[in-house]
């Protein structure tokens, strides 16, 4: 059964669910995101969702109407399938394709999460995903309900934002006679929050009216410790290094122009550091973060309905 829309698009409360970028550690989001529907009805209520990266699959998921309880159990499974590689074979590709993993694989995952091959413009409710233009890393925002957008294949827009440097190759996207070469969305803007809540409000929703929750996939109190490993590491950090720093900037607007209580972000910290593609590690860690920060939104959330 497909999640319905809420009954009044554009009324108060209008609540957005946004989805940080991050690798495997989308596993977080997918479970979380799960947990909480199951306690109120906030993804059926939700009349936009934005994603980057690992949160476009899962904000386009959403936006097509795929329930949280199938989309979570298809996201665990995929991770291994897309990310199991030997040091050697990311080496060769690394050297071949400039690109540690298979994006075919990826492309194959996305199929099964977006059959029938849906365009952009399918989506049940609006959804914004965010991808960086090759060319001047300028941030491009693909939305469902723009109309020189709409007939974009979805699965195109997903892999185009989810194109991070190193670990996939670029794409290239056909708008209206217009070849478009795209980097991954993260490292312009990871967190699409402050987007999401600048369209709405660029639409006629007043600040005061926006119900955000800004689901993140966890941070690190040091990003870099100054070990050899580090250093050894830092080409393949700067991507996470970047977007952790426009993911702070995209918390810093919302917490200026929304109310305390109607922004909720979620973006725990780790105690240990799961690397963007460490699918056995994500697996082990992040289940048990997700179900602590769902007991802390979940009360927040029902909340913005009025329920306790």
């Amino acid at each position: 059964m497909k999640i319905s829309g809420p009954k009044s698009k554009g009324t108060p409360p209008y609540i957005i669910l946004s989805f940080d970028g991050g690798g495997v550690r989308g596993l977080f989001q997918a479970i979380i995101i799960d947990i909480v529907q199951k306690e109120t009805r906030i993804v059926n209520e939700a009349c936009m969702f934005a994603g980057t990266s690992t949160g476009a699959i899962i904000a386009a998921a959403l936006g097509m109407g795929k329930e949280p309880a199938k989309l979570r159990g298809l996201y665990a499974n995929l991770l291994s399938r897309i990310f199991a590689r030997s040091m050697a074979k990311k080496a060769k590709s690394l050297v071949k394709n400039c690109a540690m993993y298979d994006a075919g694989l990826l492309e194959e995952a996305c199929k099964e999460v977006f059959p029938g091959n849906p365009s952009l413009g399918d989506c049940e409710v609006r959804t914004l995903v965010v991808a960086s233009r090759y060319d001047d890393l300028a941030p491009e925002v693909f939305d469902s309900y723009d109309s020189s957008q709409k007939d974009i294949p979805l699965i195109k827009v997903v892999l185009a934002s989810c194109a991070a440097p190193f670990f996939f190759v670029s794409r290239k996207i056909d708008i209206k006679g217009v070849e478009t070469t795209y980097l991954d969305g993260g490292l312009v803007c990871n967190n699409p929050s402050f987007l999401a809540a600048q369209t709405a409000n660029s639409k006629g929703i007043s600040f005061k009216d926006i119900r955000l929750l800004a689901i993140g996939n966890g941070r690190y109190k040091k990003l870099i410790t100054g070990t050899i490993w580090d250093k050894i590491r830092f080409p393949l950090d700067l991507l996470e290094i970047a977007m952790t720093g426009n993911s702070k900037l995209a918390e810093k607007f919302c917490d200026q122009r929304l109310a305390k209580d109607n922004y909720i972000r979620t973006n725990p910290i780790l105690s240990q550091k799961i690397g963007l593609a460490n699918h056995k590690k994500a697996s082990r860690y992040l289940p048990s973060y997700a179900v602590e920060e769902a007991k802390l939104i979940i009360p927040r959330v029902k909340a913005w309905f009025g329920d306790t």
